[in-house]
């Protein structure tokens, strides 16, 4: 049997060779196995390696940094292990942060947090909607979608659902597009939708052709009985406040006094070298960019802190601004900086974590009905400004 065993061998052609067969099949599979454990070592090391990578291009991700950054990340790490453990130089090298690998990495953890998103979407008994339409740096008009969901058992899910490019035109026909397309990629249905905020622009707010005028009849088709919930950004409404203090008159002579230092380099550079030459505490001057909201109190504020230095600079270019030698302008300017001040503290205190990077921290996204006290203070601190105004009482905004 045994002789016959070794005849069915592929290639056994002598009584010799067969006898050697145990001996080559047993080196065979010790050849074999320690192949196997130096490509498992390989794997392991390569796992190690891409989970490097997935973190700190995570973390740069997070922080809004650029592909390209990966590789000067890279640098900085082989430069600490020179120093620090030189024998471990070439683990350092073998970490892939290069621009197309961090691109690729980003795309398949965007993908995948989509993906997380869709299956979380599927079980939402409602879900509301929060859209704002925004230019990048290029001009391409972004709507922006975001979307909160809950389940049966009461887990709420708040995401970025989607940013739309929107290259042509921006009517309410495009937007609900846009908006339409979110939602068929979420699996999301119409007839679970209960409310939708926007930022207020005209084309999402258009009572004929708007965005909410085609979202209400897209949701009338499936259930005529349901009326959707429309809200207007918080923030918005309560700048309206500048219009209704009629602090307008030192609004329009502040923007002028900041435009004449900051819209000529000339300018702008001897009276930053005045700021330094008087050692003040500010070394420069804010503008009232398009975030106004929050722009304009710290220009306000700016101005009330450097008015000394401002009236002596216009002076000296031969541009003198009267009202800042004029007692009741300045008490306006001291009351809108306070009034400005507390409403930059109230807004900030219910936006969401997007736009509050520099807290530690982090404040969470909030609504009305969490921070009650949040506008409960601000309401005192209104009444109290409002009883000082009735008794002529300014020398607190004359600090």
């Amino acid at each position: 049997m045994e002789q016959s065993e070794y005849r069915l061998s592929p290639g056994a052609e002598s009584r010799a060779s067969m006898g050697r067969v145990p001996e080559q099949r047993a080196e065979r599979l010790r050849a074999e196995t320690r192949s196997g454990e130096q490509s498992e070592f390989t794997l392991s090391c390569g796992a190690g390696y891409r989970v490097i990578m997935g973190r700190v291009l995570e973390r740069g991700a997070e922080k809004s940094k650029p592909f390209p950054d990966g590789e000067f990340i890279k640098e900085c790490l082989l430069d600490s292990a020179e120093l620090i453990c030189p024998e471990k130089m070439e683990a350092f090298e073998n970490v892939p942060l290069s621009r197309c690998t961090a691109t690729r990495r980003i795309e398949d953890i965007a993908r995948n947090m989509e993906l997380q998103l869709q299956h979380r979407a599927v079980n939402f008994d409602f879900f509301s909607l929060a859209l704002e339409e925004n230019c990048d740096a290029c001009d391409t008009a972004q709507l922006f979608i975001l979307v909160r969901g809950i389940t049966t058992d009461f887990k709420i899910t708040e995401e970025l659902a989607a940013m739309q490019s929107m290259k042509g035109t921006t009517t309410g026909n495009d937007l609900f597009t846009g908006v339409n397309a979110c939602l068929d990629t979420l699996g999301l249905k119409w007839d679970k939708l209960v409310s939708v905020t926007t930022d207020g622009c005209p084309n999402p707010t258009g009572k004929n052709v708007g965005l909410l005028k085609r979202m209400q009849d897209k949701v009338t088709e499936i259930d005529p009985e349901q009326k959707l919930v429309f809200l207007h950004c918080i923030i918005h409404q309560q700048v309206l406040c500048k219009s209704v203090l009629k602090i307008n008159h030192v609004v329009e002579v502040v923007t002028k006094i900041v435009n004449f230092i900051r819209a000529r380099a000339l300018n702008h550079r001897q009276f930053v070298a005045l700021l330094e030459e008087n050692a003040t505490d500010h070394r420069d001057i804010d503008y009232h960019t398009a975030v106004r909201w929050l722009s304009l109190g710290k220009m306000l504020k700016s101005v009330w802190d450097l008015r000394e230095a401002i009236q002596d600079f216009c002076v000296k270019k031969g541009n003198g601004i009267p009202q800042l030698s004029d007692a009741d302008w300045i008490a306006d300017l001291g009351f809108a900086v306070d009034v400005t001040a507390l409403m930059n503290e109230l807004n900030n205190k219910e936006v969401s974590p997007f736009m509050r990077k520099d807290e530690k921290p982090p404040v969470r996204s909030q609504n009305v009905a969490e921070p009650p006290e949040v506008v409960q203070r601000y309401c005192i601190k209104t009444r109290k400004m409002k009883q000082h105004c009735h008794i002529n009482e300014v020398r607190i905004y004359l600090k």
